[in-house]
This record gives C-alpha cells, sequence and structure tokens, in this order.
C-alpha cells in the first residue's frame, strides 16, 4: 500500500476547534459515536476503533479533546481500515499525541469513500494533516 500524506497550512501544532459541535455533542473517550458534517451538509456518522482488524476500506480521523472542544487533528482514507489500526501511521507523524482517538467510518466502494473523503477535507476548519491510504 502507499502512504500519500500531505500536511495542511497553518502553523505547527495550530489546531482548529469544530464550531459545529455542541458543548452536548462533544466526543468523550467513551463515546462509541459522533457525527462530522461535510461541505455538502451532509452528516457522516462515525465510530470509536476499537482494534478489530476490517479489510473494508473507509475513512478514518484522529481527534483530540481540548477544553474548549473537540478537534480533528487528522482526516484520512484507507482501502483497509485494518491496516490504519494496525499500522498507526498516525503516531509517526510530528503532530501526533498518545491520546489521540482513532474513529473510523467503513465504506467498501472506493467511489463513496473519495467523495465523502473530499466532502470532508471541504466541510471541516482547517489546518488539519491529511492521509490518503491506497
Amino acid at each position: 500500500m502507499a502512504l500519500r500524506h500531505t500536511r495542511a497550512a497553518g502553523q505547527h501544532g495550530d489546531f482548529w476547534v469544530l464550531a459545529s459541535f455542541h458543548r452536548a455533542r462533544y466526543v468523550s473517550a467513551v463515546k462509541p459515536f459522533f457525527d462530522l458534517t461535510g461541505a455538502s451538509g451532509a452528516a457522516y456518522r462515525f465510530r470509536k476503533a476499537t482494534g478489530e482488524l476490517s479489510p473494508i476500506g473507509g475513512n478514518f480521523v484522529y481527534v483530540r479533546e481540548a477544553e474548549d472542544g473537540l478537534r480533528v487533528v487528522c482526516c484520512g482514507k484507507s482501502r483497509s481500515i485494518g491496516w490504519v489500526i494496525t499500522k498507526r501511521a498516525w503516531f509517526s507523524d510530528d503532530h501526533a499525541q498518545p491520546d489521540d482517538l482513532l474513529y473510523i467510518r467503513l465504506n467498501a466502494g472506493s467511489a463513496i469513500r473519495d467523495w465523502e473523503h473530499k466532502d470532508l477535507l471541504e466541510g471541516l476548519p482547517r489546518p488539519f494533516v491529511i492521509y490518503e491510504i491506497d
């Protein structure tokens, strides 16, 4: 699998708080699901990765909890979510922190996965790290 990694413009270590989250919807380490909204207005449900290996492709985000809310620090897609879980490429990135949480959204079809990834990239506040693993 080839790993293509790009970094969005912005200051090193500077991440934006998701404005679409209300205090009642903040993710905590015990919440199994949360939704992100793309540029189209579509909501995408992500679930906390539990470590099971899935050969199915999908979208993923690493999030970080902060005093002022949930922050997306990495947004990506992969043809194998199992690869994302086992290789843990995010944790070798300069921006990674040990407490970052992985949330996944399974999408078997590459066209749907690609469209949702593009919609999220256009809809989420920047900067954040982008991974595209094929």
